[in-house]
C-alpha cells in the first residue's frame, strides 16, 4: 500500500483534472482477502477501518461484504460528498491505522479501485450498509431468495 507522502504526490497530480472534481462520487474498492473470510475479519475491518474512517470529512456513507461466490474477496463502498475529500483523507491522521489495517487484511498491492457518479448521488440510503456480492452466474437462487428477503424487510443489507 501507498504512504502518505506517495499519496500526497499522487493527489497532486490528481487535482490537475478539474471535471472529477466537486461533485459526489461512489468509490468501489474490491480487496483480496490474506485468508478466507471469517468473523474475526469482518470484526477487525469495522474496528480498525471503519472505525477510522467514520469521522473523515466528506464520508456520506459506507457499505461492506465478502463476496458469497469467492471466499477471498472483499467489497468496500464510500460515498464521497466530493472526490476532494478522498484526497485530503490520504493526509489525516486517519489515514495510517486505515493502511496499518488494510496491510494487515489484503493480500498486497493495488486493489482494484473505481469511482462513480451515480445519478441520483450516492449508493445507499442508510449512513452504513453492509454488502452481499457474488457472482450472477453461479448464484441466481441465492439472489433470488435474499431479495426476497430484503424485500419483506428481514435484511437491511444490499444486495449486489
Amino acid at each position: 500500500m501507498a504512504t502518505a507522502e506517495q499519496m500526497a504526490a499522487y493527489t497532486a497530480l490528481m487535482r490537475e483534472y478539474k471535471p472529477a472534481q466537486d461533485r459526489p462520487v461512489t468509490e468501489i474498492a474490491i480487496f483480496k482477502l490474506k485468508e478466507p473470510q471469517s468473523p474475526s475479519t469482518l470484526s477487525y475491518f469495522e474496528t480498525q477501518i471503519i472505525h477510522n474512517t467514520i469521522p473523515g470529512k466528506g464520508i456520506k456513507r459506507q457499505a461492506w461484504g465478502f463476496s458469497l461466490s469467492d471466499p477471498h474477496s472483499f467489497v468496500w463502498m464510500l460515498d464521497w460528498e466530493k472526490i476532494q475529500d478522498h484526497w485530503d483523507f490520504w493526509q489525516t491522521p486517519a489515514f495510517g491505522p486505515v493502511i496499518a489495517g488494510i496491510e494487515k487484511l489484503f493480500v498486497p498491492g493495488r486493489p482494484l479501485v473505481r469511482h462513480y457518479e451515480f445519478k441520483p448521488a450516492g449508493m445507499l440510503g442508510k449512513s452504513v450498509q453492509r454488502v452481499f456480492i457474488w457472482n450472477e452466474e453461479e448464484e441466481d437462487k441465492k439472489e433470488g431468495d435474499m431479495n426476497q428477503s430484503v424485500l419483506r424487510g428481514d435484511r437491511n443489507d444490499l444486495v449486489v
